[in-house]
């Protein structure tokens, strides 16, 4: 008997068209690890809101869900609350107590739990995600990763027996990244918890997931093992498979699928020579400065701890340039600085009477009308703009957004939430350009459309500085990449030089090709290197 049972499933929101689930029917066994992807805006985060029953979406529903057996409308309320968990994208958006044992308790408290219990299951649940070293911390004191291991522990410490997460790794830094995925593979095999992942960035969890499942217009298109998904996915459904599967691909599909960098690095090896070992990098031209950040030292209240400290660093005009960090480097505060959102306590920003636009991380900050057509009519208005209609329509075309202008901003997806806001910076034609986890939420054919966006914008000689977790994206879409520090730019340079010189903060295709070819960061790079070396 299945766990979980979709059974023709039909879901469409207010005032649409399209279904967004479309007679959608699978199942998943008890302690599977299943990974759900797709592209954006197919129904993902929705299919998880649906089988998390206080979350449903209000719209038009129809079909069946079994859990155990049981039909849903049949289970008890406190029962699918203790037993189904859910990881928000957002890690902030989950956080409701002040301290880390506190919001590890407040699950617990609200099953009315006896203190006893409560103190136990706690103290068990912060030993196994060794979070004791800040168990009395405050909860706004942690980084972005620690505040997500803080929502999956206080889900995991009410023993659901099935957990949902949508995205939950989309704002954490790489290392962050792994540690919570190695920590979510635990949980499958050590605690037997099965696991429905909403996933876009595939890299880590093909090698650590039972099945795969793509989603496409409302439908699942793709269900499989991961080597056997990594093989048959089809291009066009843009999936974003690890580096080393999209190397195999590329390469007409010679020997064994690999699925990570360890099986990437030995497929490599075995079947391509090395004679050309250097991959021909040209440096961009040299361009003046726009941005000149001197001496800059912020911190966030008297007695706190520096964010920055004393950094230094020229942005150049019509450049590219993504800034990389941990969580709670400093990257986002930087951004605001920049924006005049923030003033350090020391130092300066020069911007040369520049125009600049922020992209916040969260693009909610931004939509206050009804509809996202509303607000963006609202903005233009209050800048005394008239003849906004052509800009707004011409924008749109740009970054395909038509289809949602009319629905409600909190109605879309994590992707087109980003689509939106970045819709909104553009229209006020700024010279500089800030953008805070551009790609969060998006499909791997939104992240090479985004790529076209921006260079297109620097064709226009407009200036773009990206902070993310992205390093995939920042090496492709990227003139300069720099890595923020301990308050300080540390390093900064060209993508290939850049990345192949890090040993963590780099993509999985300078790992796969590390001491066999130099300079390669992209997959594209290794499939430029293997044809030229020809196979063994």
């Amino acid at each position: 008997m299945a766990q979980l049972e979709i059974r023709n499933l039909t879901f469409k929101y207010p005032n649409t068209v399209r279904a967004v689930l479309d007679n959608l029917s699978f199942k998943i066994k008890k302690g599977e690890f299943v990974v759900l992807t797709g592209k954006t805006g197919t129904g993902k985060t929705t299919l998880l809101n649906i089988i998390k029953k206080e979350l449903t979406p209000y719209g038009d529903i129809s079909g069946d869900i079994y859990y155990n057996g049981q039909s849903f409308d049949q289970i008890d309320k406190q029962k699918t609350v203790a037993e189904i968990g859910y990881v928000f994208q957002n890690p902030e958006s989950q956080i409701v107590t002040e301290y880390v044992w506190s919001e590890l308790a407040f699950g617990l408290e609200n099953l009315g739990l006896s203190a006893d219990l409560i103190r136990r299951r706690v103290g068990e649940t912060a030993q196994f995600f060794g979070i004791n070293r800040w168990f009395f911390k405050k909860t706004d004191q942690l980084s972005g990763g620690e505040k997500q291991l803080v929502n999956l522990a206080a889900v995991i410490a009410m023993q659901p027996k099935l957990l949902l997460l949508d995205e939950p790794t989309a704002r954490l830094d790489p290392l962050s990244r792994e540690e919570f995925l190695m920590i979510l593979k635990k949980i499958n095999q050590e605690l037997g918890i099965t696991i429905l992942l909403v996933e876009h960035q595939l890299e880590e969890v093909f090698s650590i997931c039972d099945r795969i499942m793509v989603l496409t217009a409302g439908k699942i298109v793709i269900d499989a093992p991961p080597r056997a998904a990594g093989e048959k996915i089809p291009d066009n459904l843009e999936v974003a498979l690890p580096s080393a599967t999209r190397f195999y691909r590329a390469m007409g599909n010679i020997g064994h699928c690999p699925l990570s960098v360890k099986e990437g690095q030995e497929y490599l090896r075995y079947h391509f020579n090395n004679a050309v070992s250097l991959l021909p990098v040209s440096l961009p031209d040299e361009k003046a400065p726009i941005v000149y950040l001197k001496d800059l030292w912020f911190r966030y209240g008297r007695t706190e701890e520096d964010v920055l400290s004393g950094l230094r660093f020229d942005i150049k005009k019509g450049e590219i340039i993504t800034i990389l960090g941990g969580n709670g480097s400093g990257k986002s505060t930087l951004l605001k600085i920049i924006a005049g959102v923030y003033q350090p306590y020391r130092g300066k920003v020069h911007a040369k009477k520049n125009r600049i636009a922020l992209l916040p991380q969260n693009p909610e900050d931004l939509f206050l009308g009804p509809t996202v057509i509303d607000d963006l009519m609202m903005t233009f208005n209050m800048i005394g703009i008239k003849d906004y209609a052509k800009t707004i329509v011409n924008w749109a075309k740009e970054l395909g957004v038509h289809s949602f202008l009319n629905r409600n901003f909190y109605d879309l997806s994590g992707g087109e939430r980003q689509k939106a806001g970045l819709l909104k910076v553009l229209i006020t034609n700024a010279d500089v350009i800030l953008l805070d986890e551009p790609t969060k939420g998006l499909d791997e054919k939104e992240k090479k459309e985004m790529i076209a966006i921006l260079k297109r914008l620097q064709d226009k000689g407009i200036t773009v500085v990206i902070v993310t977790h992205d390093i995939e994206f920042a090496a492709v879409a990227s003139n300069r990449c720099a890595l923020l520090f301990a308050g300080e730019i540390i390093a900064a340079g060209e993508p290939h030089n850049f990345f192949s010189g890090n040993c963590f903060y780099t993509t999985a295709a300078a790992r796969i090709s590390r001491d066999y070819y130099n300079n390669a960061v992209t997959v594209e790079d290794l499939v430029y290197l293997a044809t030229e070396n020809g196979v063994k």
